[in-house]
């Protein structure tokens, strides 16, 4: 996976052929499949920007991937997402999905729809992984086209609220924070505000790795998460693991990989479970950049066993002087509590994470 940094941004007019270039890529492999160009290579992006929304998704510098939408009376519809062609089935499609239905939340829309021909079976069966059900097929130029539906919204809270437990290292317990809150209790406080029936256990202890969490999650969880309840399991982890020890990391790549695995074979089985990616926010570059590789590869994991993951490498390009300020201020290694907040809203905007907050994650 890429060490870019990544970024989110509106389009502009002056994007437009950008665009262009970007869907044309992205969709030529389909022209085999269907003997003709799909519907989205023949578009007049320059029109489609001033009538339709466009967020563009960078690696770097370069446009990697897009997410085209428009809000109706009561959803809000995808009408395109594409993703350069060498860089897909790494996670920017669904992180753009992901982008999209915050943008509906926002907007008060609790359903996000798209369509795609029926010949594109592999889009049909990303896009139910994802949770998105078929709602019905109509006749297009030369097949049927399928489309589909999303139910979001905080609304569907179940009967007897959600309990989520965090397990992670310092960062997950909140070390350095005068507020006493980190980046969890923030998000607590958030839902509890909504009106969710929530109760989050911060499970974090200090210098634990990958390794340190599957020894001891599956007690500490029994404990607090009871048969019959609408439980949820996060992890975050992956700084510890990168420490160096005697001269080097704690724990190689390969071994914390394996730790993800047997924490998320028996975890994802139990109830759904969500990733949270380290953070290469340690001020010492050798070893952010094994952070940085690292979150990679367990983001690759993460989306083979179809468990949501959260990139942090954006985020921590995009707080890393006011988190290293914070630091530097305390520990060295802990920001205080202006950087926790950034996280947690964040994590906050993540659709993944309000699905479990909502109970709805795992239920289509």
């Amino acid at each position: 996976m890429s060490s870019f940094a990544y970024s989110v941004r509106p389009a502009a007019a002056a994007d437009s052929a950008t665009i262009t270039e970007l869907v044309r890529a992205a969709y030529a492999q389909w022209v085999p499949l269907l003997g003709r160009e799909p519907l989205p290579m023949t578009v007049d992006y320059a029109r489609a920007v001033r009538e339709h929304r466009f967020d563009l998704l960078f690696a770097g510098e370069r446009l990697a991937a897009l997410v085209e939408t428009t809000p109706r009376e009561d959803h809000l519809l995808i009408v395109n997402l594409a993703v350069a062609p060498d860089l897909q089935h790494q996670g920017l499609g669904r992180r753009l999905l992901d982008h999209a239905e915050s943008v509906a939340a926002s907007a008060g829309l609790g359903v996000v729809k798209l369509y795609t021909h029926e010949r594109f079976e592999r889009n049909i069966t990303v896009y139910g992984r994802f949770g998105y059900a078929v709602e019905r097929m109509e006749p297009g130029i030369d097949g049927q086209i399928v489309h589909m539906a999303k139910r979001l919204g905080l609304a569907d809270a179940p009967p007897g609220g959600v309990r989520i437990c965090v397990f992670g290292d310092s960062f997950v317990q909140g070390v350095g924070d005068n507020a006493g809150l980190g980046w969890v209790g923030r998000l607590a406080l958030r839902a509890r505000g909504q009106g969710v029936d929530l109760t989050c256990y911060n499970l974090g202890v200090r210098r634990d790795s990958s390794a340190d969490l599957l020894a001891r999650w599956t007690g500490e969880a029994a404990a607090r998460l009871p048969d019959g309840c609408e439980s949820r399991l996060v992890f975050a982890f992956g700084v510890n693991d990168s420490w160096e020890l005697g001269g080097a990391p704690r724990l190689g790549i390969d071994e914390s990989l394996r730790n993800a695995a047997a924490i998320l074979e028996r975890a994802a089985a139990s109830c759904p479970t969500l990733v949270i990616g380290p953070l290469p926010v340690t001020g010492a570059e050798g070893r952010d950049q094994r952070i940085e590789a690292l979150s990679g590869r367990l983001g690759e994991l993460c989306g083979d066993r179809g468990a949501p993951f959260f990139d942090a490498i954006p985020f921590a390009a995009s707080i890393q002087p006011t988190w290293r300020a914070e630091a530097e201020a305390g520990d060295g290694i802990h920001p205080n509590a202006r950087s926790y907040a950034a996280l947690a809203d964040a994590i906050g905007d993540w659709a993944p994470w309000n699905y479990a907050v909502s109970g709805y994650l795992g239920r289509n």
